[in-house]
């Protein structure tokens, strides 16, 4: 519990700070800017509040020739894979010593490309559990959207796919993979609402249930920036079982970020994530959720 309100502490007094404004009185202000329009900075000061400020009483900055830095993509850790996507990894370990030995692992990686075309999203994520040196959880997953987009309309097509491997469930692999159409319903500056619509099919290896099962598809993805510093990502995709109906799988994944330094993009991420299946059996719990607490950095 100490190392948790010791980094959501630290993302607060960070995010506080991260913007500096210099008057032309010589004073300094430090926040977060929430708004510039109509001439004004609207600054979120941790003492006084919300702050507005005419834009003709802050200072230019100065930026001299020796402190531009050369920010061309070089790809992943430079071998030119993955070059203009906007990369990022994800690390998370709890543990315990002491009277019982336990210990939590979340590693992930996250990669996303878009232009006026298309649209990439991929990631992939490994979770490890142990308590008293026994192996409590261990599960894979991978999954990748790809949308074919048009400029001058707001729908798209797209297909999408995820193979999960789980030690702890009744299957060994899952895959499954589908396609349709979708729509940007809300594109602003900062927020924005994706819905999806479509058809697929999803497979168990290794359990009781080894037949192609035919779903349809209902997703919804929203992103907002509240700050600088601060931002809320939801998803939600929803599989009925067209063979069996009234069965349906639910993923649910809602995280938070809090900017935490400029440097690498050194980010917060506090989030959660439940996967439902109604037709869950054996060792398998119709809900599994999992709550997370990370740190993410670009790569």
């Amino acid at each position: 519990m100490k190392p948790f309100i010791f980094l959501l502490s630290l993302a607060f007094f960070q995010s506080a700070i991260a913007t500096e404004i210099k008057l032309l009185n010589g004073d300094t202000l430090n926040g977060d800017v929430i708004k510039t329009e109509n001439g004004q900075v609207t600054l979120s000061h941790p003492i006084l509040g919300l702050v507005t400020i005419p834009s003709s009483n802050i200072k230019p900055a100065v930026v001299s020739e020796e402190k531009i830095v050369d920010k061309k993509d070089n790809g992943l850790l430079g071998t030119g894979f993955f070059k203009d996507w906007k990369r990022s990894a994800e690390l998370g370990i709890n543990g315990n010593e002491g009277n019982t030995q336990d210990m939590d692992i979340h590693i992930g990686v996250n990669g996303d490309f878009s232009n006026t075309t298309r649209r990439w999203s991929v990631s992939s994520v490994y979770n490890n559990g142990s308590d008293d040196n026994e192996t409590t959880k261990s599960d894979f997953f991978a999954q990748f959207t790809r949308d074919f987009l048009n400029p001058s309309t707001p729908h798209f097509s797209f297909i999408k796919g995820r193979y999960d491997w789980d030690e702890f469930e009744d299957w060994d692999h899952q895959i499954d993979l589908s396609a349709g159409v979708g729509s940007q319903l809300i594109k602003k500056d900062a927020w924005s609402l994706i819905g999806r619509t479509g058809l697929g099919v999803s497979k168990e290896f290794g359990g009781d249930n080894d037949d192609w099962t035919p779903e349809a598809l209902l997703g919804l993805e929203s992103f907002w920036a509240i700050s600088k510093h601060h931002s809320v990502e939801f998803k939600n995709s929803l599989y009925p079982n067209l063979d069996k109906l009234g069965e349906f799988r639910n993923l649910t994944e809602l995280n938070w970020k809090i900017g935490l330094a400029d440097i690498n993009n050194l980010n917060l991420k506090v989030g959660f994530v439940n996967d439902y299946d109604s037709l869950a059996n054996g060792e398998s719990q119709e809900n599994d959720f999992q709550y997370r607490l990370l740190l993410a950095f670009d790569i």
